[in-house]
Parts: C-alpha cells; structure tokens; sequence
C-alpha cells in the first residue's frame, strides 16, 4: 500500500506508520500522558479545572482508554498523517494526497478508515474474522 501510495503521489513521509500495536501498559501511559496534558493546558489557558470524570469524557474523543483501543489487537495503525493532522489540522489532512489516495485505494489492500482520525486505519480484509476464527480452533 505504501509503494502504490508514493506512485499515486503521496507524501511519502504521509504513509510511514507512526504508531501500531500498543499493549494495554503502553495504552495506559499514553492514557495518562494525554489527561495531564489537557489538564496543564487548561490550567496555563487560565481555564476552569475539570472533574477527573469531564476530564476523561474529553479526552475520549482523542484516546481510547486502556483495553479499549484498536490498536490492542495489533490490526490498527496509525500513519505519520497524525503529525500533518496535529500541526495544520484535521481539514487539511483529508485534502492531503496520502488521505485521497488511501480514501480511494486502502479497501484494495485490506484497510479501512476510523472516520474521525484520518491518519487511522484497521486491516479487516474480507474473511478475516473466519480465518482467525479457524486458528484459533473456533470454527470447524
């Protein structure tokens, strides 16, 4: 996907992964990183604290928390789009070359988009679900 990406004209740099398989401790550090960020930053805009509660409420938007994430199962990334996204925005991020290309093509190579993050994306090629399902001896 990445080469067909780059013939395509991606920004190669676009369609590096940034971030894939993260274990539930991984998940939980990321977990609390992100609410003492939002707290500090809160905090120096001169913004009224949260509860720990509308704290966590916000930040889910942004972090799955711990045993909730894709990325758990080791099918979901996250491509280098996440830096583009964070630093010009989510707008410009979909109007990239990389998000075109993967919006039009990703299906092609097993992958769909989580809708609200353009630089995520979960491998789920049809018949997936059996095949794990028959290693795991589930299915006769």
């Amino acid at each position: 996907m990445y080469s067909a990406g780059v013939l395509a004209g991606a920004d190669p740099e676009h369609l590096l992964i940034h971030s894939a398989y993260r274990s539930v401790a991984l998940q939980t550090e990321i977990w609390q990183y992100r609410l003492e960020e939002r707290r500090r930053l809160r905090e120096e805009s001169h913004e009224p604290p949260l509860s720990q509660r509308d704290l966590e409420r916000l930040q889910r938007k942004w972090t799955a928390k711990p045993g909730q994430s894709a990325h758990h199962t080791g099918l979901a990334l996250d491509l280098r789009l996440y830096v583009f996204a964070k630093r010009e925005g989510l707008a410009k991020a979909r109007q990239t070359a990389a998000f075109l290309f993967l919006a039009h093509s990703a299906r092609d190579f097993g992958f769909y988009p989580y809708l609200p993050e353009p630089w995520h994306w979960e491998y789920n090629p049809p018949g997936l679900i059996a095949r794990i399902a028959k290693l795991r001896g589930v299915v006769g």
